[in-house]
């Protein structure tokens, strides 16, 4: 899905580009670190590149603001925000509470049709062993999330989790290519081998205590990386 977003949006050269496929492509170069913290986007130049209005470009950023992704300051422009080991925190606790309440409050399940996403991802995941890609990295958590937001069948737990999962998620990867890349990559496999077993046996909850703690794993390395190239506590 996101695999493709970026040949796509590169190939309309008409301005047909849809919304949904932009705010796709410039929330993964946000992820991406393509567009990191602290860079300002300009509203001309993204239309320019997309050969669209600038009416389009704007929704998108003010899209992405909502999901804190970026903040628009008089004078400056539209910057790609930042996060802080605190307010990182702070999220990744929710997210862990709402992934453990995925089993309370999701559809009725049909595990089984799923199940061949999840299988496929974990084919890609696959792929990463002894093979250093980032983006494809990226892409396979990002597809990851959706996929999940998808088994729970409430779209208002999938944009909520969304948004969360978008706002803290470019921490990891800032840092992801300076941790152990083997390591980082059995652990994506891991967790969707989990989650297929769990699909297999029709078992949500499951799928949502699997989530937590794989988030919570997450927080706990990205945390240890962040105060050993720090020297202090936040």
């Amino acid at each position: 899905m996101a695999k493709n977003i970026e040949r796509e949006a590169a190939a309309k050269s008409t301005g047909r580009i849809r919304y949904e496929e932009l705010h796709a492509l410039l929330r993964e170069r946000i992820c991406m670190l393509t567009y990191p913290p602290g860079m300002t986007l300009s509203e001309s130049e993204l239309a320019t590149e997309f050969n669209v209005s600038r009416t389009p470009i704007r929704r998108v950023l003010q899209s992405l603001e909502a999901q804190g992704l970026v903040e628009t300051k008089q004078s400056v422009g539209t910057i790609v925000t930042s996060v802080e080991l605190r307010a990182l925190r702070e999220v990744y606790a929710v997210r862990m509470v709402l992934a453990a309440s995925l089993g309370d409050i999701a559809a009725p399940l049909r595990s089984h049709s799923k199940l061949p996403n999840f299988r496929a991802l974990l084919a890609r995941a696959e792929k990463l062993s002894g093979h250093r890609d980032f983006k494809e990295f990226v892409r396979i958590n990002n597809d990851l999330q959706n996929e999940l937001g998808l088994v729970a069948g409430n779209e208002s737990f999938r944009r909520i989790t969304e948004q969360l999962y978008y706002q803290t998620i470019r921490v990891y990867f800032g840092i992801v290519q300076e941790l152990d890349w083997e390591a980082e990559a059995g652990w994506l496999r891991a967790e969707i081998g989990e989650f297929i077993r769990a699909l297999e046996a029709s078992d949500l909850r499951a799928v949502g205590y699997i989530r937590r703690n794989h988030i919570s794993m997450n927080l706990v390395r990205i945390t240890n990386y962040v105060l050993g190239h720090s020297g202090h506590h936040q």
